[in-house]
């Protein structure tokens, strides 16, 4: 899927597959956003990081941004088991460690949010049995899926489980798929494409 909405800034796996890291300078602060790797939507951003602080004249701030977007190695990490976030300054010499739960950070807030957080599947093959278990990110005690673009013979239930006996003879090689996820008023859609592949030849 197209990733025009973060095409102009840096971007960083984590060890979270569910989520990537989208970092850009503005001004003089290094801005991270962290960001649902299913939709590409923001859902966190971090500013003001100390050691990644662009101080100096312009031209020096300038030479840091450059090298902000040209960086070949992850400055950045986001680990939500240990509840924190690490960076590593530009001279590769000193880590900080900054305390931070995501789902703190977004109760801190104070508004509502839904993010449908698993990765689609993006394959399916003839005469095989297609499953998933759609989850969500949410500030709701309940989510309910439904699927916009049935196709037949699939199903998605309410929990967000999804079950598909592909069919042998199924004759597109593709669908494209839209899943709905609401919450009271709150709503998320992820949008995918499922190509359908013959299954491998016996040797």
């Amino acid at each position: 899927l197209a990733m025009v909405p973060l095409e102009n800034e840096r971007l960083h796996p984590t060890v979270y597959p569910r989520y990537c890291l989208a970092v850009q300078s503005v001004s003089d602060d290094v801005q991270c956003q962290i960001c649902n790797a299913a939709d590409r939507r923001t859902i966190y951003t971090i500013n003001n990081f100390e050691d990644m602080a662009l101080t100096g004249d312009a031209k020096q701030r300038q030479s840091t941004s450059n090298r902000l977007e040209t960086d070949p190695e992850s400055s950045f990490w986001l680990l939500p088991s240990q509840k924190s976030f690490v960076t590593l300054n530009w001279d590769r010499q000193r880590i900080s460690i900054y305390p931070f739960d995501l789902t703190d950070a977004l109760q801190k807030k104070g508004d509502p949010w839904l993010y449908v957080t698993s990765i689609p599947p993006l394959t399916a093959v003839r005469g095989s049995e297609l499953s998933h278990q759609f989850q969500s990110l949410s500030s709701f005690d309940s989510v309910a899926y439904s699927l916009d673009t049935p196709v037949q013979g699939m199903s998605l239930s309410s929990q967000g489980h999804l079950h598909w006996q592909v069919p042998v003879d199924f004759k597109q090689d593709s669908v494209r798929m839209l899943v709905r996820a609401a919450a009271n008023d709150s709503e998320a859609l992820v949008q995918f494409e499922l190509t359908v592949q013959n299954p491998p030849k016996k040797p």
